[in-house]
C-alpha cells in the first residue's frame, strides 16, 4: 500500500539493494527508513 512506511535494517549492501528495488517499484524515499550495520569485530 502507498500509505506504508518501510524500515530496513542490515548490512550496507543489503539495505542499499533493497532501496534500489523499492525505488524501481515507485516507493518514495520519504517512505523509507534504514539502519545500516557494518561489521565490527568484538574486542577481546
Amino acid at each position: 500500500p502507498s500509505d506504508c512506511d518501510i524500515y530496513l535494517s542490515g548490512s550496507p549492501g543489503m539495505v542499499y539493494a533493497c532501496v534500489d528495488v523499492l525505488e524501481r517499484l515507485g516507493v518514495g524515499n520519504e517512505r523509507m527508513f534504514s539502519d545500516v550495520f557494518a561489521y565490527a569485530p568484538r574486542p577481546h
